[in-house]
């Protein structure tokens, strides 16, 4: 015998259905078919978000270090000539470890290495935490006009008080992953930015050349390339940004709890300080000099 859904059955979920979940009678356009399948649609996105995301951060991590590339080359093969200059104190035979041709291929080697696993690197740093939430968060006091008219100044003293209470957090346990993290992401995302930007200007020109009057107007072209870029640059870079303050604020919290050294605790980080931000910092040194330039 068949029975109703709520007596002991329940609905399977379908992420992507185009059903409303809303169930106000009084607004008939959430009822609508298109209405509907939009919502139900960016609810299954929204859903899925955790993991879609890590594939836009390693494409625009992978953009930028692209883009970047050639200045990694130069950084490296100017550290190796450095390193050859210093092996001549011990004489010729110590200099033959970095000859040119072995410094060549160390350069497209190390470059390239270095990319995948910066990028594979910040996308596992980036990747969302979920967090407990405490509390019921801001509540309206009461339902009258005037405790709704004080909830529009209260619940931004109420957001206030809770971004002070983050940041004395965020900076009770500093280390150096927390030093470097706030720089090291905003440049990667700068970066990719750049990159998505002439990738986008590129194809957009290409479209212009074959659509018959698109191409005798093209200023419109790198203004769209800049906003789609900084549009997606700001949707993959404020959770990857986030993630891993959070991420980094979590495994602090956990050192402490396992009551580990004050110096133990601070040179966390030390691989990305000294790995990751330095080759960071020089790309986009030299792609604004050379832009600005």
């Amino acid at each position: 015998m068949l029975r109703p859904v709520g007596e002991g059955q329940k609905r399977p979920a379908n992420l992507y259905t185009s059903e409303s979940e809303d169930t106000d009678p009084g607004l008939s356009v959430k009822r609508f078919f298109l209405v509907r399948w939009y919502r139900g649609l960016t609810h299954g996105m929204g859903q899925s978000r955790s993991f879609f995301l890590p594939f836009g951060i390693l494409a625009l991590c992978g953009l930028g270090f692209h883009l970047g590339f050639p200045a990694l080359q130069e950084g490296i093969d100017l550290l190796l000539r450095m390193a050859h200059a210093t092996l001549g104190i011990f004489g010729q035979g110590a200099q033959g470890f970095l000859d040119l041709p072995a410094r060549h291929a160390a350069v497209e080697v190390g470059a390239l290495l270095w990319a995948v696993l910066a990028a594979l690197w910040l996308c596992v740093l980036s990747m969302t935490v979920e967090t407990e939430t405490e509390g019921l968060g801001y509540v309206v006091p009461g339902s009258g006009l005037i405790a709704r008219c004080w909830a529009v100044i209260g619940k931004r003293l109420y957001q206030l008080k809770q971004s002070f209470k983050v940041l004395a957090a965020y900076l009770r346990d500093l280390n150096l992953a927390k030093l470097h993290l706030p720089a090291t992401v905003p440049l990667v995302v700068l970066l990719g930015f750049f990159g998505l930007a002439d990738a986008l200007d590129n194809g957009l020109r290409e479209v212009a050349r074959i659509a018959p009057g698109l191409a005798e107007h093209p200023g419109w072209i790198p203004v769209t390339a800049q906003i789609t870029a900084a549009v997606v640059a700001v949707v993959l870079g404020l959770p990857m940004l986030l993630g891993a303050l959070v991420r980094a604020h979590r495994r602090s919290v956990q050192a402490r709890e396992r009551k580990q050294g004050l110096v133990h605790r601070f040179l966390r980080g030390l691989p990305g300080l000294l790995i990751l931000l330095p080759p960071v910092a020089w790309m986009v040194l030299s792609l604004l000099a050379g832009r600005l330039g």
